[in-house]
């Protein structure tokens, strides 16, 4: 009996496995919910290629049909000229073994460099040109920059991108080792520190200024944060840092720099609307804070102590 009982368990289990001829059929695939979503994918892809495309193209505040222009040494006039001398060399921060066969310092990427003239006409001059009649002037120095480590790294490099470059170096060339009354008071009559960290700068001029140290940019190459703090910044914050309050610049941190602060509080921050923080604690500026400032958005301004204002976070 056991034995019938185990025979028959033994029957029905082999009556529930499928038949060879259930196995050998092919069942059709359903491909067409397969086609669609990949055909919704590319479509999806495509537009997010064209959005990208024209998101980079619509960011140059400028002249957006107005082209680079570039001017060789072989097509200079008498008002654009190569002085040599002009701008820095290892004294000043300029870059070390300024050769001109080296085609980066001698004309840029396929002969092209900035000079005054386009600097006056795209609008990043704020002075019409007159700056740069003085040799030894920042603005001069930050040109001659311009003119030699290629300014054309990408195909993002708009007029915008320039502008920003330019304000970043006449930002170097105000601040570094700039004397003053109050970095007499600071640190000595007649001394002027260097920056603490020098070479980020000083070496990298050739490469993109999102790449220098304290500067930080979003995926479009545009400045979103300036972080200098304790950098030994002398001298003054240069008016031509109004460029980048074109961009999505939201934190500019110059604290604990004491050897800023000649000619009070910079009238450029006025000009920012972005900034979620500003700080200047810890340098001497003095007198009072634009009472525009406390109108902006602006979460934190921290100052010294010398300066009043009345949205400020308290000096310590």
């Amino acid at each position: 009996m056991a034995d019938e009982e185990i025979g028959g368990g033994e029957e029905t289990q082999h009556d529930q496995l499928p038949a060879v001829d259930e196995i050998l059929i092919e069942k059709p695939r359903d491909t067409k919910n397969c086609r669609r979503i990949l055909v919704i994918f590319g479509i999806v892809l495509g537009l997010a290629a064209v959005f990208a495309v024209g998101l980079v193209v619509g960011l140059e505040p400028w002249k957006s049909d107005d082209k680079l222009a570039v001017t060789t040494p072989a097509t200079d006039t008498g008002d654009v000229q190569e002085v040599a001398g002009v701008g820095p060399s290892d004294d000043d921060g300029g870059p070390p073994g300024d050769d001109k066969s080296n085609p980066a310092n001698a004309a840029g990427v396929n002969g092209e460099y900035m000079t005054a003239v386009e600097l006056v006409t795209k609008g990043i001059s704020l002075q019409g040109g007159v700056e740069f009649e003085n040799e030894s002037s920042y603005q001069s120095k930050a040109l001659n920059i311009l003119k030699k480590p290629a300014v054309i790294t990408n195909f993002y490099y708009t007029d915008q991108k320039i502008a920003q470059r330019y304000a970043l170096l006449c930002l170097y060339f105000r601040t570094y080792s700039v004397r003053t009354d109050v970095t007499d008071t600071a640190y000595g009559y007649g001394t002027t520190p260097p920056w603490k960290v020098l070479s980020p700068w000083k070496y990298a001029w050739a490469e993109d200024e999102c790449s220098w140290y304290g500067i930080a940019c979003n995926m479009l190459g545009l400045v979103v944060r300036i972080e200098l703090p304790g950098h030994l910044l002398t001298g003054y914050i240069p008016m031509e840092l109004k460029h980048l309050a074109k961009g999505p610049v939201t934190a500019i941190d110059f604290s604990g720099n004491r050897g800023l602060g000649q000619g009070g509080f910079p009238a450029v921050f006025t000009e920012f609307d972005t900034l979620d923080y500003l700080g200047l604690s810890g340098c001497n500026f003095d007198g009072e804070v634009p009472e525009s400032m406390c109108k902006k958005e602006t979460e934190t301004i921290s100052i010294n102590c010398g300066c009043k204002c009345s949205c400020c976070t308290p000096c310590v």
